[in-house]
């Protein structure tokens, strides 16, 4: 994903939400999505922006699911490590509880 700077993030950020809007809105009146050449004309965007910001929410899209689904295996991982501490625990735990029993 190509670098940007403040100013252009904080740009692509608002065109996103009036874009967004305007699309919530068309699909509102009309009942289906509008087209790139509807989205140009009405907010007098060039294609090649609509595009462009396009391309960036679809890579935003991507990087939030490789997030997602590395969080969701970390959360696995971590649920698996409990379960075998857990274990281990609870083998420990009878175990000092045998020696206590054998004891008495």
């Amino acid at each position: 994903m190509k670098k940007y700077s403040k100013e252009e993030l904080v740009d692509i950020t608002t065109r996103i939400n009036i874009i967004q809007r305007f699309i919530y809105r068309f699909k509102k009146q009309n009942g289906r999505e509008p087209t790139i050449d509807e989205i140009s004309n009405i907010l007098q965007e060039p294609i090649e922006r609509i595009n462009e910001i396009n391309q960036i929410l679809k890579e935003l899209e991507e990087q939030d699911k490789i997030l997602e689904n590395k969080l969701k295996l970390e959360s696995i991982n971590h649920s698996k490590n409990d379960i075998i501490n857990a274990r281990k625990k609870r083998k420990s735990n009878k175990n000092i509880q045998d020696i206590k029993n054998n004891k008495l």
